[in-house]
């Protein structure tokens, strides 16, 4: 190898890996806590100082609590902002913690000012709805930039990378410094303010200065992955010139073998083998080496766009074992018949048929057996994806967005091609989607090169997602057929969710199907009707306590 490309090698290695040298990130946070810490002194009197960081170390559960006890002050007010923000807001307060954890694990002080100050707020502003759903949708939006950090800082805890998020930590606390204030000052300040500079205006500038060192960040990233793919190249290159030297050193010895006297042939015949043999092995080991390399590169471009676009959604196990789990729970099971095997087969032979409706006694067999079929499938081997319940999936706001993203996830997951080749999957592409039309167009690339998947939507999930409008369900299939085509699509769900009337009269009759899953006796109905009311009872009871 020679000095410049040793010197090209050693300075990228810096990008991926810690070198020697480090970089003191501790003035850039002490700096942020000191001048924060001022701030409160002046602006606050002895007791809110308290509440804030001196009487208790803050965490990150007192936020919560903090959050929690204002969404129940505005749970009975009809229509409330507040109240949706408070709740968008709890579901991003993990991606703080991520953040601050990894960056002052040597200083919970820092930790504490920050989860102190944003406790502070909630308490404080509780009893001003305006302000309220002001403070929650900032720090929902900011919450919902810090997910681009997380993965890069748990593969690349650089210095470089390092000193970007210590100053990410200063403007979190400089945000918090500003909204202090703002909730601070006067009603004459705020009545200014609100027209020449209102309080959106204000904070739109921090979130725009966050934003933009999340992007930095995830440059680096994407700077750090490039330059380990090229030390893992330079590894290849020196294996591959380690083969050719051998292969050289054994047509040397070949020669020399035309003139040596034959009683040296068979001494040397073994080193000449030995030789050869450690060629092949170290082009083994360049086939191993590019091959470790690219399934690491896919994975890693995964594990990046899983954590930054779908970090909220439920794992393809999580939702299944959640839906296996409340069938096992029940304590009487239906009788049920085989289905109707003839129509089943034909259904998934017949590639013009492209949806099968299931019809049953109750919701709840249906349920039981789209998970049963899930895990038939899953067993044999073919490729099936799925929108199933999971756990709390009752306490938020699905739509049909939602239900398109669990289906791209676990799309990239069973075809992991689909983040290479010509034109691949990226991340600028995934947040630049704002449309079922956008999502549809990514899951169709996303399953491009599979010659048949399976897909199963849960009725109750699909329900939420289109509040329960059945002419909306119908023709958002519609939508979803005619944009999958990479791919043969076989689609599963309850005939309970679709405008049938629509369907016998605007569809073709060579496209659907119907199959009647069981025939439950009426008492197993009843029973399981029973059970689920009180379920829902409880819900609702432990809901509003």
């Amino acid at each position: 190898m020679s000095a410049t490309s040793r010197a090209i090698t050693s300075v990228g290695s810096a990008w991926y890996s810690n070198p020697y040298e480090t970089r003191d990130t501790g003035a850039i946070t002490r700096a942020a806590y000191e001048e924060a810490t001022r701030i409160f002194f002046e602006d606050l009197n002895q007791d809110e100082c308290n509440r804030i960081w001196l009487k208790d170390k803050c965490s990150m559960k007192d936020v919560l609590e903090a959050v929690e006890k204002a969404q129940v002050y505005y749970e009975t007010k009809h229509n409330s902002k507040a109240r949706d923000w408070l709740k968008a807001f709890s579901s991003r307060v993990d991606y703080y913690g991520k953040v601050l954890d990894v960056l002052v694990q040597q200083h919970p002080e820092y930790i504490s000012l920050a989860w102190g100050a944003m406790k502070f707020l909630f308490v404080a502003v509780i009893e001003h709805e305006e302000k309220t759903k002001q403070m929650s949708k900032a720090l929902t939006e900011i919450g919902s930039i810090l997910p681009v950090t997380i993965l890069p800082l748990g593969l690349y805890p650089t210095p470089q990378m390092m000193e970007t998020v210590a100053h990410l930590y200063a403007k979190i606390m400089k945000f918090l410094v500003k909204a202090i204030k703002w909730y601070k000052s006067s009603p004459v300040k705020h009545a200014f303010g609100a027209v020449l500079q209102p309080w959106a205006l204000s904070y739109k500038d921090a979130k725009e200065e966050i934003w933009e060192l999340s992007r930095q960040i995830d440059k680096m990233a994407n700077m750090a992955a490039q330059a380990e793919l090229r030390g893992v190249h330079e590894v290849v290159l020196r294996a591959e010139n380690r083969a050719i030297r051998a292969e050289e050193q054994a047509r040397t010895q070949m020669e020399l073998l035309r003139e040596l006297p034959a009683t040296l042939l068979a001494a040397q015949a073994s080193q000449i083998q030995k030789l050869i043999q450690l060629a092949l092995e170290n082009k083994s080991l360049q086939q191993v080496v590019i091959s470790s390399q690219t399934e690491f590169f896919l994975e890693s471009k995964r594990n990046q766009i899983i954590s930054t676009c779908f970090l909220e959604l439920p794992t393809s196990g999580r939702s299944l074992g959640y839906c296996i789990s409340v069938r096992d729970r029940q304590r009487a099971r239906p009788k049920l018949r085989l289905p109707e095997v003839s129509a089943l087969a034909k259904w998934a032979s017949d590639p013009s048929l492209t949806t099968l409706f299931l019809q049953s006694s109750s919701a709840e067999v249906e349920k039981d057996f789209l998970v049963d079929l899930v895990s038939l499938i899953k067993a044999s081997g073919v490729p099936v994806i799925w929108a199933l319940r999971y756990s709390g999936y009752w306490k938020t706001r699905i739509t049909p967005i939602d239900i398109l993203r669990m289906l791209v996830v676990q799309a990239l997951e069973i075809n992991p091609q689909a983040l290479s080749g010509p034109s691949p999957i990226t991340l600028p592409s995934l947040r630049e989607a704002a449309h079922d039309i956008d999502w549809l167009r990514i899951l169709n690339h996303a399953l491009e090169g599979m010659s048949q998947v399976y897909v199963v939507i849960d009725a109750e999930i699909m329900g939420m997602a289109t509040e329960h409008d059945r002419r909306e369900t119908t023709r958002w299939i519609e939508l979803f057929s005619r944009h999958i085509t990479s791919t043969r699509v076989k689609l599963f769900i309850s005939s309970r969710s679709i405008d049938e009337s629509y369907v016998s009269t605007q569809w073709s009759s060579g496209s659907w199907n119907k199959l009647r899953t069981d025939y439950a006796d009426t008492r197993w109905t009843a029973q399981l009707r029973r059970q689920n009311q009180r379920a829902r009872r409880k819900r609702r009871a432990k809901r509003y306590c």
